[in-house]
């Protein structure tokens, strides 16, 4: 059997569950099958990691502040294959230079998501505030904080994008100016689209590429695999009928102010009104679930327990797990728990305070758009009486936007790769 050796960037411990390391849970358990993987995860943090062990016998645990740029990570490393992410990171953007430079396939998985309009002076607003934050949403309560510290890890990222870039020989004033056209633009700019082959969550992502600049024999339909195991397990699972009257409100705040959508104020209201709501009506069980690696759980601590301290907020683990036991779902915005909760069965709400436009669950219809936080009790009782996201409505939006409900996902992706890879 083939062997494969996979470079994967990560912004935290691949113990960490994350997007990226959901769909490698998928993808993998089939890539492996066919040949033998060995992954390596190159971490990317403020501080170098402190590991007892970083040597695995399928992955490996590389710390970026080791190597001079991409460059020199893939040379020193010597990866068959390098995964970017399609997306503005500028570790991806460097690795996926550098695997260019450096005659290596790439491929990425690109995925619809809710998006908010910003124009350029709130961009470089939201922007300059964070620069000066003293942690990272992936710190822990013991990790050092300091003036500057998130503005110190993105100069950190830009510089060895630089560096990557420099090391390929690519002028100068030419690379600072696209970089910061780069991080300066509000909507999605594939500055490296054809560097990478992309995976794509639907159809309607197609042509959206191709009018990005994409080249359409980069880019290939398949689905995306993180969802694969829920596909499957509907097959099998029934929605059981609520029969008390004790409502389990799973409330999943989104990161719109960690992206930089949201002021502080605006989260701190946000936040602090749903909670002060659902406590008034006793018969309400309430449980959150943050990001488990955008987030930072002391935030939401303070914000929530000065109400309650009795009400759980939990960062790890699986969001499937949590939906299980919840009658109704409360969020900011629709994303990818939205969507694990559609697939569930499970009415949803998104607590619209500020009259976000363009948000893809309330424009189809199958969620409840609570705009005042006072009407939100009367939402979870409109929602469980009547979940809007009616079958017609969650049939047209798998078609649109998730391709297929066959689970076969990694199963196609893993067939694209062996041909990247030439296996």
């Amino acid at each position: 059997m083939n062997n494969l050796k996979i470079l994967v960037p990560l912004h935290t411990l691949p113990n960490i569950k994350s997007l990226t390391t959901i769909f490698f849970d998928e993808l993998l358990p089939v890539l492996k099958t066919k040949v033998n993987v060995h992954i390596l995860w190159l971490v990317y943090t403020p501080d170098k990691i402190s590991l007892t062990n970083s040597q695995y016998e399928n992955y490996t645990i590389l710390d970026i502040h080791n190597y001079k740029n991409a460059i020199d990570v893939i040379q020193k490393e010597k990866p068959d294959l390098i995964f970017a992410e399609p997306s503005w990171g500028f570790i991806d953007y460097a690795l996926s230079s550098a695997a260019k430079f450096c005659n290596i396939p790439a491929f990425g998985m690109a995925s619809n998501s809710s998006h908010i309009e910003k124009n350029l002076i709130e961009n470089i607003s939201s922007n300059v505030t964070r620069f000066f934050q003293n942690s990272i949403p992936t710190d822990s309560k013991q990790t050092n904080k300091f003036f500057m510290k998130r503005g110190m890890f993105f100069l950190f990222k830009y510089f060895f994008l630089l560096k990557t870039k420099f090391a390929m020989k690519k002028d100068i004033i030419h690379t600072l100016f696209t970089i910061w056209k780069f991080v300066l633009s509000d909507k999605l700019h594939i500055i490296f689209a054809n560097d990478v082959v992309e995976f794509l969550e639907n159809e309607s992502l197609l042509n959206q590429r191709i009018k990005l600049g994409q080249k359409k024999s980069n880019l290939v339909v398949t689905g995306n695999p993180i969802y694969d195991s829920t596909f499957q397990k509907l097959s099998t699972s029934k929605i059981s009928d609520k029969k008390d009257g004790f409502i389990n409100v799973l409330f999943a705040p989104s990161t719109l102010y960690e992206h930089g959508f949201w002021t502080h104020k605006q989260r701190e209201f946000a936040v602090k009104e749903t909670i002060r709501e659902l406590r008034k009506n006793k018969n309400i069980s309430i449980t959150v679930k943050i990001h488990p690696s955008t987030s930072i759980l002391h935030d939401y601590e303070s914000l929530i327990h000065p109400i309650d301290s009795l009400i759980p907020i939990y960062q790890k683990g699986d969001i499937t797990k949590f939906l299980k036991n919840a009658d109704v779902i409360l969020s900011f915005q629709s994303s990818t728990t939205e969507v694990f909760a559609l697939l569930s069965g499970k009415p949803i709400i998104i607590c619209n305070f500020f009259d976000i436009k363009g948000d893809v669950f309330l424009e189809r219809g199958m969620a409840v758009d609570c705009q005042n936080s006072s009407n939100l009790t009367k939402s979870i009782d409109c929602a469980l009486k009547m979940n809007p996201a009616t079958k017609q409505k969650c049939d047209d939006f798998i078609k649109d936007y998730l391709y297929k409900v066959d689970g076969l996902s990694s199963e196609r992706i893993c067939d694209e790769i062996l041909k990247l890879v030439k296996i």
